[in-house]
C-alpha cells in the first residue's frame, strides 16, 4: 500500500488516525487492537485477529464438510437401484467434487489461510466463502479464456458493466471533475473496479470488499499476474459438451503501471478504516439488495468518506431477498428522496437491461434491471455540523431530514416545557450537533441487553416532539 493511501486509514476498533503502522504487525497503537495481512492485503476490521480466527475456521469447516459431501455421493453410488447412465453421472459429479475442493483448498492455503477449527465458531457456515464463487468465473474466467468463445457479445456482463458505468459517469468525465480517489464498496472479485481503474486511472482505487476468497483472487490476479484455476459444473448438462469445465482465471487488461494504484482492502462497510473526506468518488455495485442493512446506514457511511462535492455512483437491481423487511425494500424515486434529504443532487440516472450470471459453458442465466445513479454531494456540509434550533412541535404529516436519516443533527429543541425534567439523561444530548445514531451509541451501554436505544429516542420524539393530535 502507499504511503498516500496509509494516510487515509484510522483504526477500525478505536477511530484514532495514524495509529496503525504499515508493518508485519498491523497493532494500532492506540487501542492495542491486532489487525492483519492475508498475503498482501490488509484485513482492518474492528473484531482484529479474531476475524482471522473466524475464516480459518469456516476453511477447516469447508474441509470438513467437502468430505461429508463425498460421503454421501458414494453412499449414493452405492444404491441398488441405479442405472448405469446415473453411475456416470454420479462418478463424474463425484470427480469434479474432489477437483473443486482440491483447487479451493490450493487456493485457499495459497492466499494465506490455515483450516484451524475453533468451536467459537461452530455456528457461522462456510458457505460465506462460497456464496458468491461464480463471480470469480465471471469476472476473471468466462470472458478471458481463449478456450472459449461467446455465442452473442451481448452476453459479455464485464464489458456492458463498464459500459453502462461509464454512461453514468459521463458528467464528470472532464479534467476538471475526474476522480483522483476512488473507493469501490462490495467489489467483490475485483473486475469492475480494475476495468474502471484502467479507464479512468486515478491516482488511487480501493477495492473494499468482506468476501475473503474474492478479494484474494483479485488482488492475485491484478496485483500479482498469476493465472488461477476453477472449476465450473454444467447444472445444465444434457449428454452434450463437457459435464464441467476448468476455466482458466487470469488479468491480462491494463497497463502495467496501474496495478501499483489499485488497492485490494478486505475490511467492514459499516465501521471503515478511513478517514472522513477521504474520497472523491464512491461506488457501489451490485450492493444495495444484498447490504442486508438499511440503504440509510449506506448514505450516512458515503456522506462521511466523500469530500465536499464528492460522487457516489450506484449500479444495480433491486431484488431485495427475505431477510429484508418490506419496509427498507426501497424504491429509486425513495432512495432519490433520501439522497436530496441528505443535500445530494442527482447528476445522472439510467436504468438498464444487463445480462447476470451468463455461463457460456451453459448458454444461460438470468437477465437483471439495474439502476445507475450519479449522485453529489453538497459542497458545504453545515447540515453536518450544527442543525441550528428549533422553537416548534413537527408536523407528523412533514417529518424532518434528521427524523428520517438518523445520522444528521437533531436541531436544539428549545420550544419551553418541551420535555419532562427526568428524561434530561437523554434529552442533555440535543444540542444541535448530535444525531438520533450518536445518541444511541451514547445511552446503548446503559441499557438493559435487549432494549434497542433507537426505539427509545424515536419513542421520545414521537411522545414530546411530534403533533399528533389528528390522529
Amino acid at each position: 500500500m502507499s504511503k498516500q493511501l496509509w494516510d487515509l486509514i484510522v483504526c477500525p476498533a478505536c477511530g484514532m488516525s495514524g495509529s496503525i503502522k504499515h508493518s508485519p504487525s498491523l497493532t494500532c497503537q492506540n487501542c492495542s487492537c491486532d489487525f492483519f495481512w492475508l498475503g498482501n492485503i490488509p484485513c482492518l476490521f474492528p473484531s482484529g485477529r479474531r476475524q482471522q480466527d473466524l475464516w480459518n475456521h469456516l476453511f477447516a469447516a469447508l474441509i470438513d464438510e467437502g468430505q461429508q459431501a463425498a460421503a454421501a455421493l458414494n453412499v449414493e453410488l452405492a444404491s441398488p437401484d441405479v442405472s448405469a447412465l446415473t453411475v456416470e453421472r454420479l462418478k463424474n459429479t463425484l470427480h469434479l467434487h474432489w477437483l473443486t475442493q482440491e483447487a479451493m483448498v490450493e487456493l485457499l492455503q495459497s492466499s494465506g489461510f490455515r483450516p484451524v477449527k475453533n468451536v467459537a465458531y461452530d455456528q457461522y457456515s462456510m458457505n460465506s466463502f462460497l456464496i458468491y464463487y461464480h463471480l470469480m468465473l465471471r469476472d476473471w474466467g468466462w470472458d478471458s479464456s481463449a478456450a472459449w468463445q461467446r455465442e452473442d457479445r451481448r452476453f459479455d456482463e464485464n464489458r456492458v458493466a463498464l459500459e453502462n458505468v461509464l454512461q453514468v459517469l459521463n458528467p464528470i468525465l472532464s479534467v476538471s471533475e475526474r476522480p483522483s480517489r476512488v473507493l469501490f464498496i462490495g467489489a467483490g472479485a475485483g473486475r469492475l473496479s480494475w476495468d474502471l481503474h484502467c479507464v479512468l486511472k486515478p491516482e488511487m482505487t480501493v477495492a473494499l470488499d468482506f468476501n475473503p476468497l474474492l478479494v484474494s483472487v483479485g488482488a492475485r490476479l491484478i496485483r500479482n499476474g498469476e493465472t488461477l484455476y476453477a472449476y465450473e459444473k454444467n447444472q445444465e448438462h444434457s449428454g452434450d459438451g463437457p459435464a464441467f469445465f476448468q476455466w482458466p482465471l487470469t488479468c491480462s487488461e491494463g497497463e502495467p503501471h496501474l496495478r501499483d494504484t489499485w488497492f485490494p482492502m478486505l475490511a467492514d462497510a459499516w465501521i471503515m478504516p478511513f478517514a472522513a473526506q477521504s474520497f472523491d468518488l464512491i461506488v457501489t455495485p451490485w450492493f444495495i439488495d444484498v447490504m442486508h442493512r438499511d440503504c440509510k446506514d449506506l448514505i450516512a457511511v458515503v456522506e462521511k468518506l466523500l469530500i465536499p462535492g464528492g460522487h457516489w455512483l450506484n449500479y444495480g437491481p433491486f431484488l431485495y431477498g427475505n431477510d429484508f423487511s418490506e419496509r427498507c425494500k426501497y424504491t429509486s424515486t425513495e432512495l432519490k428522496d433520501f439522497l436530496q434529504l441528505a443535500q445530494f443532487s442527482i447528476v445522472n440516472e439510467q436504468f438498464f437491461q444487463v445480462p447476470y450470471n451468463f455461463s457460456p459453458l451453459t448458454n444461460s442465466g438470468r437477465v437483471e434491471r439495474v439502476w445507475g445513479a450519479l449522485a453529489k454531494s453538497s459542497l458545504s456540509r453545515s447540515h453536518l455540523d450544527d442543525a441550528g434550533a428549533y422553537d416548534r412541535v413537527i408536523d407528523q404529516h412533514v417529518l424532518p431530514a434528521w427524523m428520517v436519516l438518523p445520522h444528521l443533527p437533531i436541531p436544539r429543541l428549545t420550544k419551553p416545557g418541551l420535555f419532562p425534567a427526568e428524561l434530561i439523561n437523554v434529552t442533555q444530548f440535543i444540542n444541535g450537533k448530535n444525531s438520533i445514531n450518536d445518541i444511541k451509541s451514547y445511552i446503548a451501554p446503559h441499557l438493559p441487553s435487549g432494549i434497542d436505544a433507537g426505539d427509545i429516542i424515536y419513542q421520545l420524539l414521537l411522545d414530546y416532539v411530534v403533533d399528533r393530535t389528528d390522529e
